[in-house]
């Protein structure tokens, strides 16, 4: 073969291969503009809040992304992803080309099965303790039953007073945040609580007459409500004529006591606008047949509270209402 007839074979292939090389460069370019195909799942798996899910390689995409309710939650090359998600939703899987994006696939239901409460025990006789419990800060909470009777001593009351428990939320104790509620043999309520979250405590006993008939001004012996809540600690106590109830009260933090005699002062617990209020009625008596205010001075809902009612027949506890704020 003479030279020129190389040369020419050598000049035909550099031809060809020129000639080539741009159509491949732009079959690649726009594979790579094409947008991807839509994905496929083939697979959701749920266990506890982890969800595992898989789909089927889709034409021209690199990478996917997954979406669980509004957010994407993974961007992966592979064919399958797990996550983590708070609560029910629906999951999507699309492909992405670059800059293009696929359209999604179907959704698939994601149920996120919230654990049930264990029930508290009730008791279905309705078991009556003879003995008396004392709350104190180490009390097991967890041994009261809702539907059983006790005879509790509470954090703030005089006394210990006798009830059916009828509600009984003890399951955030570690929290500080405590209550429990019941009826009294006579038809009245009877009950405590404790929040630190919200600092304050407190202890409530109606021997006879319900918070609700209370409030709906029914025709009761007594009666204790707040008049004035949003200012602060306003109350009206009222003793109907021949209840031969007598109510005794303090916002000073010291025990009401029967035949106790107006006392006027300041105190921590009783202010306006974080000032001690000056010359306020601290404590007061509102006899039979009578209707007074306790805490006629406007006070608002900031700092330290400790008011304390109790109401007697004679010398027999019928009411009492204790409410302690901390801070």
């Amino acid at each position: 073969m003479t030279i020129t007839k190389r040369l020419s074979i050598v000049i035909i292939a550099i031809a060809v291969t020129m000639a080539f090389m741009p159509m491949m460069s732009q079959n690649q370019i726009y594979a790579a503009s094409k947008k991807p195909a839509t994905v496929k799942i083939t697979k959701v798996s749920v266990k506890g809040t982890t969800v595992t899910v898989k789909w089927k390689k889709a034409k021209r995409a690199k990478k996917y992304q997954v979406k669980a309710g509004t957010k994407i939650v993974k961007t992966t090359s592979k064919t399958s992803a797990v996550f983590k998600v708070k609560k029910s939703c629906t999951v999507k899987v699309r492909g992405v080309n670059g800059k293009k994006k696929g359209s999604y696939s179907k959704s698939k239901k994601v149920t996120i099965k919230t654990p049930s409460k264990p029930k508290k025990p009730q008791s279905k006789e309705g078991k009556v303790h003879s003995e008396t419990i004392a709350i104190d800060k180490d009390f097991d909470y967890g041994s009261l039953v809702e539907g059983d009777t006790y005879t509790i001593k509470a954090p703030l009351a005089s006394e210990a007073v006798t009830f059916k428990i009828t509600y009984l939320d003890n399951d955030r104790v570690k929290e500080g945040i405590v209550r429990v509620e019941g009826t009294t043999a006579n038809g009245g309520y009877a009950g405590f609580a404790r929040d630190e979250k919200a600092n304050f405590e407190s202890f409530y006993f109606s021997d006879s007459v319900t918070d609700d008939d209370m409030w709906k001004e029914k025709d009761v012996p007594y009666s204790c409500v707040p008049v004035d809540a949003e200012n602060g600690y306003t109350w009206e106590l009222k003793s109907k004529a021949g209840s031969g109830v007598n109510f005794y009260w303090t916002l000073d933090g010291t025990e009401p006591q029967i035949g106790q005699k107006d006392r006027y002062g300041s105190t921590e617990y009783f202010h306006n606008w974080d000032k001690p209020v000056e010359n306020a009625k601290l404590a007061g008596t509102v006899t039979e047949g009578n209707t007074d205010i306790m805490g006629k001075e406007e006070n608002d809902l900031k700092g330290k509270k400790f008011y304390w009612v109790k109401g007697y027949q004679g010398n027999n506890l019928v009411y009492e209402y204790a409410l302690h704020h901390f801070k």
